[in-house]
């Protein structure tokens, strides 16, 4: 899967305003350096609401501003709305079965990075530009060759899901026992490590179980509830790529700052990051 370039994971609160500031409280905090991204979420809308929502309007337009990656959250086999070219990847919610992964997939493949250690290859501005000879009739379709037949044994891919295969990232929230299906997504999000301050009473995996499932190979987890300056460390030394959470990001905007930044410091001391195994 693609290599992801965020370590923090930004998820927009259920309830209540959503100020587009508290994004240059983030920046302030440092997460330039480790990568960061927004995951839009709200319980109970569907995709094309969400995109349209008035609640998360100024925080979308922070971050296109600050080229800050936007993901969308979906339920499984979701029609998806055309998507804006601030959508950078879909999450899938409530522990998605293989099937719904698989054709997601392949609505919406991984985004291609760029070969940066290849310069551009330059255009030749000294060869004069030949244009089509429009006099000539277009070279006929082979129509004798007969048609490639579909996979039937995929589950096919919702026509609105379509709507821009081109990259995009996606990851999945998942509790509980490692499942498969790493290889099908860039990222499994899962929840809740420690008690949550945004839903009481939710029982916690805990560490144990968080590392069971950063040791699956080809697996990248993000680490959600409960996740604070004090229990940062323990989910990245349990092998966490990531963090995630709401009230960290989405509380006082000075309080945001100090514990955002000390998340970055967390991820930043623990840089001997090992990159995910390919599955075997």
């Amino acid at each position: 899967m693609t290599r992801l370039p965020f370590r923090l994971l930004a998820i927009t609160p259920p309830t209540g305003p959503v100020p587009g500031d508290i994004l240059e409280r983030w920046l302030a905090a440092g997460v330039a350096s480790v990568g960061l991204a927004v995951l839009l979420r709200e319980p109970g809308l569907n995709p094309a609401a969400l995109l349209a929502s008035d609640r998360l309007a100024a925080l979308r337009r922070s971050c296109r501003a600050h080229a800050i990656p936007q993901l969308l959250s979906i339920d499984p086999g979701a029609p998806l709305p055309p998507l804006p070219p601030d959508i950078a990847g879909l999450h899938l919610r409530g522990d998605p079965d293989l099937a719904s992964l698989a054709t997601l997939r392949r609505a919406a493949p991984p985004p291609v990075p760029r070969d940066s250690s290849r310069p551009p290859v330059p255009r030749d501005s000294s060869r004069p530009h030949v244009p089509r000879d429009s006099s000539r009739p277009p070279v006929p379709r082979d129509s004798s060759s007969p048609p490639v037949p579909r996979d039937s044994s995929l589950p096919p891919v919702p026509r609105d899901s379509c709507a821009r295969a081109t990259g995009l990232w996606l990851g999945r929230s998942c509790h509980g026992a490692p499942q498969p299906g790493h290889d099908l997504v860039d990222y499994t999000l899962l929840a809740p490590v420690f008690p949550p301050s945004s839903s009481p009473g939710k029982t916690p995996a805990g560490l144990a179980a968080l590392r069971a499932w950063t040791a699956v190979p080809g697996a990248t987890i993000f680490a959600l509830g409960g996740v604070t300056p004090a229990t940062a460390a323990a989910c990245l030394a349990a092998g966490a790529h990531g963090l995630a959470g709401i009230g960290v990001f989405f509380g006082d905007p000075a309080q945001v700052e100090q514990d955002v930044a000390a998340l970055r410091r967390s991820i930043a001391a623990l840089d001997r990051h090992v990159e995910p195994l390919s599955p075997r």
